[in-house]
């Protein structure tokens, strides 16, 4: 596990995160990248601690530590690989004290671009990020989507709901002006009925005569 860490990014997020990019070479023909923030958790490695101006990691899994100087490898010297809880008077611990002090040693034989780490590394880690800010900015879109559907959807039930208040009203509009009609028939059939009811009394009235 020692020899198996090679440290090469470090960076400030956007939105103040620190994060680091290094890469798991414990299958030297399956090395796996990792782009993780402090505190982030991947494939059981965590990042303990990140300092961008010292450009120093600390990083962790089970009980396995490793810190490291940008651009090392932990089995170079550029830093050191302990077991979490060791205490400090434990066998070993002035040898991996010493390790700690060291700074970043071999770095440009371990990566042919520099400190900065290999070309293929700062591509993959590049790549990663990229992934995930690709992955976030999808996340956001689909929610504001999801938020916008809802806004128009209760905005079309709004929609709906005065139109039925208005189609009732034009019922209740309608329903008055035909009880109003059949008023006005009735009225003109009962004058008539009475103006016919008149005459015929009035004839009646003259054969009497």
């Amino acid at each position: 596990m020692k020899s198996s860490i090679h440290f090469s990014a470090i960076n400030v997020t956007p939105s103040g995160d620190v994060a680091v990019g290094f890469t798991d070479n414990s299958d030297s023909k399956m090395p796996i990248h990792y782009y993780l923030k402090v505190n982030e958790v991947r494939n059981g490695w965590k990042v303990l601690e990140a300092d961008p101006v010292k450009a120093t990691m600390k990083i962790a899994k089970g009980d396995i530590e490793v810190e490291l100087d940008l651009g090392a490898n932990s089995a170079k010297g550029g830093g050191a690989a302990s077991r979490r809880g060791v205490a400090s008077n434990a066998p070993g611990a002035d040898l991996r004290s010493r390790r700690l002090g060291l700074r970043r040693q071999d770095a440009e034989n371990d990566s042919p671009r520099g400190v900065g780490g290999s070309l293929r590394e700062r591509r993959a880690l590049r790549e990663q990020a990229r992934q995930e800010e690709l992955a976030k900015e999808r996340e956001l879109e689909a929610k504001r989507r999801a938020e916008a559907a809802a806004k128009e959807e209760e905005k079309e039930k709004e929609r709906e709901a005065q139109r039925q208040a208005e189609r009732e009203e034009q019922r209740r509009e309608l329903q008055l002006l035909k009880d109003e009609l059949k008023a006005q028939r009735e009225a003109a059939e009962r004058e008539r009925t009475e103006r016919r009811e008149s005459a015929r009394q009035d004839e009646n009235a003259e054969d009497e005569n």
